[in-house]
């Protein structure tokens, strides 16, 4: 399966298979990607990334005159932290096809917009007009999911996809009959486990006070060579280092919730979507906690 052959294609023939050798689990994992994710809790680390919140607002009225704003950033942080989490994740229950279409859209759109509930833009407008801001309506309120993440996502099926069936070659040679393949089930099942990920951890970055990880060394504030050795010891590479200390200074986290700005989350997301295949959920999930820790105490805020 090379790199410009439709997923899609390659989990019908995987279904094909899984339905021959009658093994319910390769069966299971190849009818839910293809037809999606009915149930949150089935749906697999891997197909759960970081949102932006955005919304289209009106400032003013009709006799002050009105200006529309559209896609900016909107305040979240006077919701419940849970509240707060949905917003800033999002889990891509839809079925492969759906991200292979975003994937080969050539429009020059950079990211994926899924409107939130209208009660979302209420209770925003409700907090803008209780925090002096009375003539600002909010018309929608939708977050935004990078597509190089979505990209991330079907590569990553791809690559769970080819290693497994390179281990079923491996095991079984490649004239394998169906009998042989349908007589080690189990065999098969525990390949599936060690190269397709279905349970873990989820891959959300974040370091605030409840996900806080302790970094046993020291970066002083808004020293960037001190912050840029510290990641060439996590081995980033020069290139991803150079991209980070470029937007560093154009944004502040937020201090009290020990939250990062959006473009340095941008950049923590892109590199995490580029580590997931190599590493695997866990340890990309480790790495991510550590460079944002390491980011938090250049601006002053993180571990001392």
């Amino acid at each position: 399966m090379d790199s410009s052959s439709s997923v899609e294609d390659a989990l019908l023939k995987t279904k094909v298979l899984a339905t021959r050798i009658k093994n319910e689990k390769l069966l299971e994992w190849t009818t839910l990607e293809l037809d999606g994710y009915k149930e949150e809790h089935l749906l697999p680390e891997y197909r759960k990334t970081i949102a932006i919140v955005k919304g289209d607002l009106v400032q003013g009225s009709q006799l002050t005159g009105m200006i529309s704003l559209n896609g900016i950033l909107v305040p979240i942080e006077f919701f419940e932290k849970d509240i707060q989490w949905s917003l800033t994740n999002h889990h891509l229950l839809q079925g492969i096809k759906f991200l292979e279409d975003i994937s080969n859209d050539d429009s020059e759109s950079d990211s994926v917009v899924f409107t939130l509930p209208n009660i979302v833009a209420a209770k925003i407008e409700q907090y803008y007009h209780e925090n002096g801001n009375p003539l600002l309506s909010v018309l929608r309120v939708y977050k935004r999911v990078s597509t190089s993440n979505i990209k991330q996502i079907i590569s990553t099926i791809r690559s769970q996809l080819l290693t497994f069936m390179l281990k079923l070659e491996e095991q079984f040679g490649i004239e394998v009959e169906i009998k042989t393949l349908i007589e080690n089930e189990k065999q098969i099942v525990n390949i599936m486990k060690r190269t397709i990920i279905t349970k873990g951890d989820g891959n959300v970055i974040t370091v605030g006070n409840d996900n806080k990880i302790k970094v046993n060394t020291s970066i002083a504030k808004g020293n960037k060579k001190n912050l840029e050795e510290k990641l060439r010891e996590q081995n980033i590479e020069k290139e991803n280092i150079a991209k980070l200390l470029e937007i560093i200074d154009d944004e502040s986290p937020d201090p009290i919730r020990g939250t990062l700005g959006d473009k340095v989350n941008s950049w923590i997301s892109n590199l995490y979507a580029k580590s997931l295949p190599i590493l695997g959920v866990l340890a990309t999930n480790t790495l991510a906690n550590i460079i944002s820790a390491l980011i938090l105490q250049y601006y002053g805020v993180g571990n001392k």
